[in-house]
């Protein structure tokens, strides 16, 4: 995958976060505060390309077409494309083994929470503004563009068991027990927050012995996280991950 990667300037193997940019944007969205935040920590920060964004293409791209199922093929293949990038981190002698963790929002959430889902060995999660249950998004998102209901229920049952080859929603047991974020505005009017609260209620029952490895965070606001909470979001990945 295309990427952009700030090393800190430490001796020894350092850990790394894997940031994933949300749609419509591409790796370079990492702004200067943010890899000064990571780097200064101790923490190599890598920005990677979402599928059909910035330079992340292949031979099939000029086939796909302006739809959720292209969403789909996008969050699919990016969590897949992720097995790689985690592998070359785990090889990297200047990374510490074990302590690898992903981090996504909105679209790149969705891609997060999906390599987390298909094992790709990420220790530790933070997905804002992300979800699970693409059944509901894919509904919400069609709902939004004036689809009717019919062809939504149509669209739901043609893709649903693409979607259950990857959705999170269905694949909890392989994301417990690592530690994981999930960060969601109340007011979002992009991507539902039910979607992103029913992998919450999903995963839970699975950290009742560590309940702290698993949160759910909620703002008054929509799509963007104010500052405060990417803030304290970012603080919560770096610290969790420094303790591994």
């Amino acid at each position: 995958m295309p990427a952009l990667v700030w090393r800190a300037d430490v001796r020894g193997p350092q850990p790394a976060i894997v940031t994933l940019h949300g749609g419509g944007h591409d790796k370079s969205v990492v702004g200067r505060a943010t890899a000064t935040r990571v780097v200064s920590a101790g923490v190599t920060l890598v920005s990677v390309d979402l599928y059909l964004h910035g330079e992340h293409f292949d031979d099939a791209a000029s086939s796909l077409g302006v739809s959720y199922e292209t969403l789909l093929e996008i969050v699919a293949h990016t969590a897949h494309d992720l097995e790689g990038v985690f592998e070359d981190l785990d090889s990297d002698p200047a990374i510490k083994r074990g302590a690898v963790a992903v981090r996504g929002e909105s679209l790149g959430a969705y891609a997060a929470l999906t390599a987390l889902g298909l094992g790709v060995p990420f220790c530790a999660g933070l997905s804002v503004g992300g979800a699970a249950d693409y059944e509901l998004t894919m509904a919400h998102a069609l709902g939004a563009a004036g689809s009717s209901a019919d062809v939504i229920r149509d669209a739901q049952g043609r893709l649903r068991a693409r979607i259950r080859e990857f959705d999170p929603l269905y694949r909890t047991e392989q994301i417990a027990p690592r530690p994981i974020m999930m960060v969601h505005g109340a007011s979002d009017e992009a991507v539902p927050i039910d979607a992103h609260r029913a992998l919450y209620d999903a995963l839970a029952p699975h950290y009742a012995a560590a309940p702290d490895d698993c949160l759910f965070l909620t703002h008054a606001g929509g799509h963007n996280a104010p500052a405060a909470v990417n803030d304290l979001a970012w603080e919560w990945l770096i610290r969790r991950l420094l303790a591994m």
